[in-house]
């Protein structure tokens, strides 16, 4: 009976942290839709982690994640791939978001070559997945990138286009927030966070 005690013991704490990571069981941030124009997504609804946002043609929805805000534009995807409290995780694989952050706590925007911080900034993010080009534009403070093939870090006070195919390569761009084809997206989403 004695030599089965230290395997079962292992098999037990090895299922025991499977349900603990599959059922998210630790502290998490709490999501839920704050504003949308998609049939899809209500007002006050609850997200969980694993779940995927997708809009559809002229569908707006706006999360909110504790303090920070996150809006996604027209045909977008967004994964809530982390929830909890010290790590937010959010893969972003196409479309265009916003992420409006006052907080010192880090929300994580992954791309497929890129990794990025907002902490206390505003920012939007643009994949264009068919070109396999993330825009990176922070709006106020700087957003923090990490080059996932490179491990190259940069602090971004300026617009970049990031070309996600082998080798990684960036190049600074110019955006202007009120005079591009997204205008009525981020409008909308200034009018329900931003002024407040």
């Amino acid at each position: 009976m004695k030599k089965y005690f230290i395997p079962i013991a292992l098999i037990l704490i090895s299922f025991a942290l499977l349900v603990w990571q599959r059922f998210d069981l630790g502290p998490r941030t709490d999501v839920v839709v704050l504003a949308s124009t998609s049939p899809h997504y209500l007002v006050g609804t609850h997200l969980r982690r694993g779940e995927t946002i997708e809009t559809r043609a002229n569908e707006y929805v706006a999360i909110g994640l504790g303090e920070a805000r996150v809006g996604l534009s027209e045909r977008t995807s967004l994964e809530l791939f982390r929830l909890y409290d010290d790590t937010r995780i959010l893969k972003f694989p196409r479309g265009r978001i916003i992420v409006h952050n006052p907080t010192n706590q880090s929300i994580y925007i992954d791309t497929l070559k890129t990794q990025n911080n907002v902490t206390d900034a505003t920012a939007t993010f643009i994949n264009f997945d068919f070109l396999q080009t993330v825009h990176i534009i922070p709006l106020y403070h700087s957003v923090e990138t990490v080059l996932v093939d490179t491990k190259d870090s940069l602090i971004l006070p300026i617009a970049i286009a990031v070309q996600e195919t082998v080798p990684v390569s960036y190049e600074p761009i110019s955006f202007e927030r009120f005079n591009n084809t997204a205008v009525d997206f981020y409008t909308w989403f200034d009018k329900l966070f931003v002024s407040q």
